[in-house]
Protein backbone atom coordinates (compact mmCIF):
# COMPACT_ATOMS: atom_id res chain seq x y z
CA UNK A 1 0.00 0.00 0.00
CA UNK A 2 1.62 3.12 -1.08
CA UNK A 3 0.70 5.73 1.34
CA UNK A 4 3.81 8.71 0.28
CA UNK A 5 5.61 9.94 -2.79
CA UNK A 6 8.78 11.49 -2.29
CA UNK A 7 9.88 13.08 -5.37
CA UNK A 8 13.34 14.42 -6.52
CA UNK A 9 13.25 18.04 -7.83
CA UNK A 10 15.45 18.93 -10.76
CA UNK A 11 14.39 17.39 -13.46
CA UNK A 12 11.76 15.12 -12.11
CA UNK A 13 9.23 17.51 -11.35
CA UNK A 14 10.88 20.92 -12.66
CA UNK A 15 12.62 21.05 -15.90
CA UNK A 16 15.24 22.98 -15.08
CA UNK A 17 18.59 21.04 -15.55
CA UNK A 18 18.55 21.79 -19.59
CA UNK A 19 17.92 25.17 -19.08
CA UNK A 20 20.92 25.25 -16.20
CA UNK A 21 23.40 22.92 -18.68
CA UNK A 22 22.67 25.42 -21.63
CA UNK A 23 23.78 28.15 -19.27
CA UNK A 24 26.98 26.60 -17.93
CA UNK A 25 28.09 26.24 -21.68
CA UNK A 26 27.34 29.88 -22.58
CA UNK A 27 29.10 30.53 -18.97
CA UNK A 28 32.67 27.83 -20.17
CA UNK A 29 32.65 30.03 -23.36
CA UNK A 30 32.41 33.39 -21.57
CA UNK A 31 35.71 32.26 -19.35
CA UNK A 32 37.57 30.77 -22.43
CA UNK A 33 36.86 26.70 -21.48
CA UNK A 34 36.40 24.35 -23.99
CA UNK A 35 32.58 23.30 -23.71
CA UNK A 36 32.31 20.51 -21.46
CA UNK A 37 28.71 18.91 -21.37
CA UNK A 38 29.57 15.83 -19.92
CA UNK A 39 30.81 17.61 -16.71
CA UNK A 40 27.90 18.81 -16.28
CA UNK A 41 25.89 15.63 -16.93
CA UNK A 42 28.41 13.85 -14.27
CA UNK A 43 26.94 16.51 -11.80
CA UNK A 44 23.09 15.89 -12.16
CA UNK A 45 21.67 14.17 -8.73
CA UNK A 46 24.77 14.67 -7.09
CA UNK A 47 25.72 16.01 -3.42
CA UNK A 48 28.13 19.09 -3.64
CA UNK A 49 30.77 17.64 -1.86
CA UNK A 50 31.14 15.62 -5.09
CA UNK A 51 30.51 17.77 -7.50
CA UNK A 52 33.12 20.14 -5.97
CA UNK A 53 35.44 17.50 -6.04
CA UNK A 54 35.00 16.50 -9.66
CA UNK A 55 35.46 19.75 -10.85
CA UNK A 56 38.32 20.81 -9.28
CA UNK A 57 40.06 17.91 -10.61
CA UNK A 58 38.79 19.33 -13.74
CA UNK A 59 39.33 22.94 -13.66
CA UNK A 60 42.99 24.04 -12.35
CA UNK A 61 44.67 27.68 -11.77
CA UNK A 62 41.80 28.95 -9.96
CA UNK A 63 39.07 28.30 -12.52
CA UNK A 64 36.61 26.58 -10.55
CA UNK A 65 36.35 29.20 -8.00
CA UNK A 66 35.11 31.64 -11.18
CA UNK A 67 33.16 29.32 -12.49
CA UNK A 68 31.42 27.99 -9.42
CA UNK A 69 30.41 31.53 -8.92
CA UNK A 70 28.81 32.44 -12.42
CA UNK A 71 26.75 28.80 -12.28
CA UNK A 72 25.54 29.16 -8.69
CA UNK A 73 24.50 32.62 -10.07
CA UNK A 74 23.10 31.21 -13.28
CA UNK A 75 21.05 27.88 -11.18
CA UNK A 76 19.50 30.94 -8.68
CA UNK A 77 17.98 32.71 -11.45
CA UNK A 78 16.63 30.00 -13.06
CA UNK A 79 15.35 28.48 -9.92
CA UNK A 80 14.13 32.00 -9.38
CA UNK A 81 12.67 33.45 -12.80
CA UNK A 82 11.89 30.24 -15.16
CA UNK A 83 10.36 27.36 -13.59
CA UNK A 84 8.63 25.28 -15.54
CA UNK A 85 6.87 22.44 -14.46
CA UNK A 86 7.53 19.18 -16.45
CA UNK A 87 4.08 17.20 -17.66
CA UNK A 88 1.46 15.71 -15.58
CA UNK A 89 3.59 16.94 -12.31
CA UNK A 90 0.10 19.03 -11.08
CA UNK A 91 -2.37 16.21 -12.32
CA UNK A 92 0.21 13.78 -10.24
CA UNK A 93 -0.42 15.63 -7.03
CA UNK A 94 -3.90 16.72 -7.09
CA UNK A 95 -4.20 12.67 -7.54
CA UNK A 96 -2.39 11.99 -4.43
CA UNK A 97 -3.75 14.55 -2.38
CA UNK A 98 -7.28 13.76 -3.20
CA UNK A 99 -6.49 10.10 -2.02
CA UNK A 100 -4.95 11.36 1.34
CA UNK A 101 -1.11 10.17 -0.12
CA UNK A 102 1.56 12.28 1.16
CA UNK A 103 4.42 13.80 -0.61
CA UNK A 104 7.79 15.28 -0.34
CA UNK A 105 10.71 16.18 -1.63
CA UNK A 106 14.35 14.99 -1.68
CA UNK A 107 16.40 17.67 -3.69
CA UNK A 108 20.20 17.66 -3.75
CA UNK A 109 19.91 20.96 -4.17
CA UNK A 110 20.33 23.93 -1.52
CA UNK A 111 17.93 25.38 0.29
CA UNK A 112 18.36 28.64 -0.56
CA UNK A 113 18.15 27.64 -4.33
CA UNK A 114 15.57 25.46 -3.97
CA UNK A 115 12.67 26.70 -1.93
CA UNK A 116 11.79 30.00 -4.41
CA UNK A 117 10.59 26.87 -7.26
CA UNK A 118 8.68 25.37 -4.76
CA UNK A 119 7.04 28.26 -3.50
CA UNK A 120 6.41 30.65 -6.68
CA UNK A 121 5.12 27.26 -9.12
CA UNK A 122 2.94 26.25 -5.49
CA UNK A 123 4.06 23.12 -5.01
CA UNK A 124 4.89 23.82 -1.54
CA UNK A 125 1.45 23.65 -0.33
CA UNK A 126 1.33 19.79 -1.51
CA UNK A 127 4.12 18.65 0.42
CA UNK A 128 4.54 17.59 4.34
CA UNK A 129 8.23 17.38 3.83
CA UNK A 130 10.86 18.56 2.09
CA UNK A 131 14.92 18.11 2.82
CA UNK A 132 17.51 19.89 1.00
CA UNK A 133 21.28 18.60 -0.15
CA UNK A 134 22.49 21.35 2.31
CA UNK A 135 20.41 19.38 5.16
CA UNK A 136 22.66 16.64 4.92
CA UNK A 137 26.21 15.71 6.40
CA UNK A 138 29.46 16.10 4.26
CA UNK A 139 29.10 12.94 2.09
CA UNK A 140 26.06 11.40 3.03
CA UNK A 141 24.01 13.30 -0.19
CA UNK A 142 22.70 10.75 -3.14
CA UNK A 143 23.75 7.83 -3.75
CA UNK A 144 23.49 7.54 0.19
CA UNK A 145 19.64 7.03 1.06
CA UNK A 146 19.68 9.46 4.05
CA UNK A 147 18.05 11.92 2.42
CA UNK A 148 15.09 9.57 1.44
CA UNK A 149 14.92 8.29 4.43
CA UNK A 150 15.01 11.80 6.18
CA UNK A 151 11.88 12.79 4.04
CA UNK A 152 10.23 9.64 5.24
CA UNK A 153 10.91 9.65 9.12
CA UNK A 154 9.68 13.01 9.01
CA UNK A 155 6.23 11.78 7.42
CA UNK A 156 6.13 8.81 9.45
CA UNK A 157 6.18 6.47 6.46
CA UNK A 158 8.21 3.27 6.12
CA UNK A 159 10.36 2.81 3.06
CA UNK A 160 7.89 -0.37 2.01
CA UNK A 161 5.15 1.66 1.77
CA UNK A 162 6.53 5.27 -0.38
CA UNK A 163 7.43 5.74 -3.83
CA UNK A 164 10.07 7.30 -5.04
CA UNK A 165 10.42 9.47 -8.18
CA UNK A 166 13.46 10.16 -9.60
CA UNK A 167 15.19 10.89 -12.94
CA UNK A 168 18.96 10.93 -12.10
CA UNK A 169 21.00 7.67 -12.00
CA UNK A 170 22.33 8.43 -8.24
CA UNK A 171 18.59 8.98 -7.16
CA UNK A 172 17.60 5.90 -8.74
CA UNK A 173 20.51 4.41 -6.56
CA UNK A 174 19.65 6.27 -3.13
CA UNK A 175 16.08 4.91 -3.40
CA UNK A 176 16.72 1.60 -3.96
CA UNK A 177 19.20 1.60 -1.42
CA UNK A 178 16.38 3.50 0.75
CA UNK A 179 13.95 0.16 0.27
CA UNK A 180 11.47 2.46 -1.88
CA UNK A 181 9.09 1.42 -4.58
CA UNK A 182 11.76 3.14 -7.85
CA UNK A 183 10.22 4.72 -10.45
CA UNK A 184 12.54 6.37 -13.04
CA UNK A 185 11.70 9.15 -15.32
CA UNK A 186 14.63 9.50 -17.46
CA UNK A 187 15.40 13.23 -18.00
CA UNK A 188 18.87 14.29 -19.53
CA UNK A 189 20.63 11.23 -18.60
CA UNK A 190 20.70 7.60 -20.34
CA UNK A 191 19.39 4.57 -18.89
CA UNK A 192 21.90 2.14 -18.36
CA UNK A 193 22.06 -1.49 -18.05
CA UNK A 194 22.49 -0.84 -14.05
CA UNK A 195 19.74 1.66 -14.13
CA UNK A 196 17.89 -1.50 -15.33
CA UNK A 197 18.66 -3.83 -12.68
CA UNK A 198 17.37 -1.08 -9.57
CA UNK A 199 14.54 0.39 -10.98
CA UNK A 200 11.05 -0.91 -10.61
CA UNK A 201 9.69 0.70 -13.31
CA UNK A 202 10.64 3.10 -16.14
CA UNK A 203 8.18 5.89 -17.52
CA UNK A 204 8.41 8.80 -19.79
CA UNK A 205 6.04 11.38 -18.27
CA UNK A 206 4.59 11.49 -14.99
CA UNK A 207 0.98 11.22 -16.31
CA UNK A 208 2.01 7.16 -16.12
CA UNK A 209 2.57 7.47 -12.62
CA UNK A 210 -1.17 8.01 -11.37
CA UNK A 211 -2.13 4.16 -12.93
CA UNK A 212 0.65 2.39 -11.18
CA UNK A 213 -0.22 4.00 -7.58
CA UNK A 214 -3.53 2.63 -8.33
CA UNK A 215 -2.27 -0.92 -9.62
CA UNK A 216 -0.48 -0.92 -6.45
CA UNK A 217 -3.05 0.30 -4.14
CA UNK A 218 -5.63 -2.53 -5.68
CA UNK A 219 -7.46 0.09 -7.67
CA UNK A 220 -6.05 -0.81 -11.32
Amino acid sequence: MIQAVVFDMDGTMFNTEDSFIAECMKIQESLGMKPDREMQLMAIGSHSDYIEAMMRERLKDGLYERYREKTREAFARIHAEHVELKPGLMELLDFLKAEGIQMGVATSTPQRVAQPSLEVTGVDQYLGSVVYGDMLPPGRGKPHPDIYLRVLEELGVAPQNALGVEDSHNGVRALRAAGMVTVMIPDLLPVTPEMHGLYDVLFGTLHEVIPYIKELNGRG
